[in-house]
């Protein structure tokens, strides 16, 4: 056998591990967007498809550069904690949770390792304890409330039936989403001299009794 030979398979062997650890290195690593929300619900799925618009408008979407993940913690606080757990872990690039309660478990969970987190359908950010400024959020963390504008609902409410006396609202105690609101709800209808009927809901799966209003017939509107 040739001598040269040996040399020559040593030489390709090398060769070939170089220009491999070379275009490994010269390969940037996938950018990994988490994409989380609390449950399965029309107005979440609406955000996280609205979010997934966004990017590929941006030309970011699953590919060669991109990865993104999504999961769905089905109602569960406890698994929403395990998600936002899993997410930091991996080191994503980025976390998207979406509602408050997705989002405070993943704030909880990003504590300590500062990833860059941008929440969306948080009514009340401050009150959650995410952030301690809406004007300036500072830190890794910003995002986008979606708080309903209470005042100005009220005063529609009062345009459209001027003789509005009673209003039912349906809420969640153990939800900032849903306390919040209901406080400013309380000040307009203290201000507009209208009575509120409360009542909670805890799941939309348990019925409650209700007491129901029956608010005078008005002619239309246009």
């Amino acid at each position: 056998m040739d001598i040269k030979t040996p040399f020559k398979i040593v030489s390709f062997i090398v060769v070939t591990t170089f220009f491999s650890s070379f275009l490994v290195a010269a390969t940037p690593p996938l950018q990994t967007i988490a994409i989380t929300q609390i449950a399965d619900h029309p107005a979440a799925n609406a955000v996280r498809e609205g979010v997934l618009k966004a990017l590929k408008d941006h030309g970011i979407e699953e590919g060669s550069q991109y990865r993104i993940i999504y999961e769905n913690a089905q109602g569960n606080p406890v698994i929403a904690a395990q998600i936002a757990q899993k997410f930091v872990a991996a080191k994503s690039s980025i976390l998207v949770p979406i509602t408050t309660t997705s989002t405070q478990t993943m704030v909880k969970a990003d504590s300590t390792h500062g990833l860059p987190m941008v929440f969306a359908a948080v009514t009340d950010p401050i009150a959650a304890g995410v952030v301690a400024s809406l004007a300036h959020p500072g830190g890794y963390i910003t995002g986008v409330t979606d708080a309903a504008p209470i005042e100005e609902q009220f005063k529609l409410f009062k345009k459209i039936l001027p003789q509005l006396q009673t209003l039912g609202v349906i809420y969640n105690p153990g939800d900032n989403s849903s306390a919040t609101p209901l406080k400013q709800a309380r000040e307009m209808a203290k201000k507009l001299g209208i009575t509120l009927v409360e009542a909670t809901a805890l799941k939309t799966g348990k019925r409650e009794s209700v007491s129901w209003v029956r608010i005078p017939p008005h002619p239309p509107f246009f």
